[in-house]
């Protein structure tokens, strides 16, 4: 599971790397019509004529923008959830809002505390610019995809495949694709810098039993999983989160 979610992360490393690299680019390229080139050094006749300074050709900020963000109450299932967006990219132009890239930390929070997890997710979210609110707000909706890893740090299992057997006990560990919508609502503070609140509904997927390569868990307490009430607690859940996020 590690191995999945590092190249997951790789891979949307790379890609960002070399989008932002080809705005780099475009960016030097244009550096000598930038607003802080004018202030270094100015053509004579602009310095002759500063009137003419105003009909100059700036070219726009890149719609690209780093970001970090926050959920302070949430829930999962009946759990509460609070949730640290920890990195993010966005590309926001007039018609997309298209989360490229979230990473974030999360901890639930139950009355049975067993059911206690901490939660690493890595999103995806392109939505559509469907309204304008106030004067510098928009509103987009769209999909939301991702994996998520979970870990119940208090139920001790051994791992189990076929005649294999681990030999100590470990936090039961756990991962799986999620899926769901998300609506956001996003306003513009400064020339560089917005904020932005989502509300955010998705599925998990995960397997508390087996993980993806097989191998099954044998909780110490055999009462984990029960096919009851137990079991239901640390099972796969729908999540509701409300998150705020400054970007820049």
């Amino acid at each position: 599971m590690i191995r999945i979610i590092f190249y997951f992360l790789l891979f949307f490393q790379d890609s960002f790397t070399s989008f932002a690299a080809e705005y780099a680019n475009e960016e030097v390229e244009n550096e000598r019509f930038s607003e802080n080139m004018y202030e270094q050094k100015e053509s004579p006749v602009i310095l002759e004529y500063p009137e003419l300074k105003k009909f100059l050709y700036i070219p726009p900020k890149a719609p690209v923008y780093i970001g970090l963000g926050v959920a302070p109450i949430s829930l999962m299932g009946s759990k509460l959830f609070f949730n640290m967006s920890l990195f993010q990219v966005h590309y926001i132009n007039n018609n997309w809002d298209i989360e490229l890239f979230s990473a974030s930390i999360g901890q639930s929070r139950s009355d049975k505390s067993y059911a206690n997890s901490r939660h690493f997710t890595g999103r995806f979210s392109p939505k559509y610019v469907f309204m304008n609110i106030f004067d510098t707000g928009k509103v987009s909706f769209g999909p939301m995809i991702g994996m998520e890893y979970a870990q119940f740090s208090s139920i001790p299992v051994l791992k189990a495949k076929g005649a294999e057997r681990t030999r100590k006990y470990e936090d039961l560990t756990t991962g799986g694709y999620i899926y769901g919508l998300t609506l956001s609502e996003t306003f513009t503070l400064s020339k560089d810098r917005k904020f932005k609140i989502s509300q955010m509904f998705y599925r998990q997927t995960y397997n508390i039993r087996e993980n993806e390569d097989g191998w099954k868990n044998e909780p110490q307490d055999a009462n984990v999983f029960d096919d009851g009430p137990n079991e239901e607690e640390i099972s796969k859940k729908s999540v509701f989160l409300i998150e705020f996020a400054f970007l820049f």
